[in-house]
């Protein structure tokens, strides 16, 4: 089998990286439904906002999640993990906790 073949391991990365991305996008859509919804509901601005956090929250959670398992996975399999990818799930750990804090800040506004 010829080398041009064969993805080489940053192509590999990317395509979870680009992975992660969209699970953070469908996060965000689910935040804004949820806000439209509780804006269609009657409920006060603030609310349509923490649940906007919300989804950006669980969409952040949800793709660091996604890369630390298959950076796992990856590893088991021998392919090489850049160091990006861990790096990439911390800091979506620490955005998701970030986001809880500020609904939580604005839970206590309303």
């Amino acid at each position: 089998m010829p080398e041009a073949d064969r993805p080489s391991p940053a192509d590999h990365d990317r395509a979870r990286l680009v992975s992660a991305r969209r699970l953070i996008l469908v996060g965000a859509l689910l935040g804004v439904v949820g806000a439209v919804a509780l804006g269609l509901a009657g409920a006060p601005g603030g609310s349509g906002f923490m649940a906007l956090v919300l989804g950006l929250a669980l969409g952040c959670v949800s793709a660091a999640i996604h890369l630390a398992a298959f950076s796992l996975l990856d590893e088991a399999r021998r392919r090489p993990v850049a160091l990006r990818r861990p790096l990439w799930a911390v800091g979506l750990f620490v955005t998701a906790g970030l986001l809880l804090l500020l609904v939580g800040g604005a839970s206590r506004t309303l």
